[in-house]
């Protein structure tokens, strides 16, 4: 169930994004093919390879946080299926290479020793009103230029938009992509095309900690994740924890997880905030909703605070992650 529902909700098996585009619109398949193609003439040596795109985000640069890093990457396989790109991830924070905490799902995105030099680089952090404007414009002048280096937070939502709406040239692919991936997924369709988070989970389930609802054993392997910013201090997160929203977020991550993971009991619903007193409601609330809440015992910490960092990876290996407007950005993220 959850897997036929996911490749449906991102198109991955679709032989065609549109058939009425009569194959114009690249499909997740053949960008696999000429992934391959582009990468194994690359790390031949051979100068002829193609074009490539790599996103990077490295210790010495401003990148934003975690969502926004994720947000980024996503804009770069869209930009890389929009331009016919091979697209290559360089990431690393705090000393550590992020892609170790990973692993590649369907195409091979660690850059061949033999990568080109000189690449053209641009940082392209979110600046405010007429970012994609100025993304779709990067996108147009860089046409010809075979390796394009990138760092960018930009949203995929209002980059896709914007080349739909405003550029006709790619217009075309880029209304392909939205009618084969529906909004609320393209983060995470394109997250779960490049990245399994599996020995992420583990590594999160060896080290930390988990707080069960009363009447529970063991965790599920399968969830939909909510996250709220209750005494979140960094992003002005009140420490006055709403009851209301904390059931509105549940019962939203009960549904989505009933159309994606179907009614069978092997899921539950993992609840992630700063605030102890919400983590605790949350727990209360699994003999209601009919479905395991379960909660981290560890400190919240933030991608870009100090801190191991590791309470992102049970948001990300999803079955969903939700959050109720006005708490937050509501989005939901495709996992295994």
């Amino acid at each position: 169930m959850y897997a036929e529902n996911s490749t449906k909700a991102c198109a991955f098996d679709s032989h065609d994004w549109n058939i009425s585009l009569h194959g114009q619109g690249l499909i997740w398949k053949d960008y696999a093919n000429l992934h391959r193609r582009v990468r194994q003439r690359l790390a031949a040596g051979y100068p002829d390879f193609g074009k490539i795109l790599v996103w990077h985000c490295l210790d010495d640069e401003v990148c934003r946080g975690f969502a926004d890093q994720l947000k980024g990457i996503s804009t770069a396989l869209y930009f890389a299926l929009l331009t016919d790109r091979a697209l290559f991830i360089q990431w690393t924070r705090y000393g550590e290479d992020m892609t170790n905490l990973v692993a590649q799902h369907t195409i091979n995105w660690r850059l061949p020793t033999s990568s080109p030099q000189p690449c053209a680089s641009f940082n392209m952090l979110y600046k405010g009103p007429g970012h994609s404007t100025e993304m779709g414009n990067l996108m147009r002048s860089t046409m010809n230029d075979a390796c394009v280096s990138l760092n960018t937070n930009a949203n995929p939502y209002l980059f896709i938009h914007h080349v739909a709406d405003e550029m006709p040239d790619f217009g075309s692919k880029a209304s392909a992509i939205l009618l084969a991936v529906a909004n609320e997924y393209l983060t995470g369709c394109a997250v779960n095309y490049l990245f399994s988070l599996a020995p992420a989970y583990r590594a999160l389930m060896t080290h930390t900690q988990l707080n069960l609802a009363q009447g529970w054993s063991r965790a599920p392997e399968r969830y939909v994740a909510v996250h709220l910013r209750f005494g979140d201090h960094i992003f002005r997160g009140t420490d006055d924890a709403s009851e209301s929203i904390i059931v509105e977020a549940l019962q939203c991550a009960r549904a989505l997880g009933q159309q994606l993971l179907g009614a069978a009991p092997e899921w539950g619903i993992f609840f992630a905030s700063d605030s102890p007193s919400a983590r605790r409601f949350a727990l209360t609330q699994s003999a209601s909703l009919g479905k395991l809440v379960f909660t981290s015992s560890a400190t919240p910490v933030h991608m870009d605070g100090e801190g191991t960092g590791l309470l992102w990876v049970a948001l990300q290996r999803l079955g969903l992650r939700v959050a109720p407007r006005g708490q937050g950005m509501v989005w939901a993220v495709l996992g295994d």
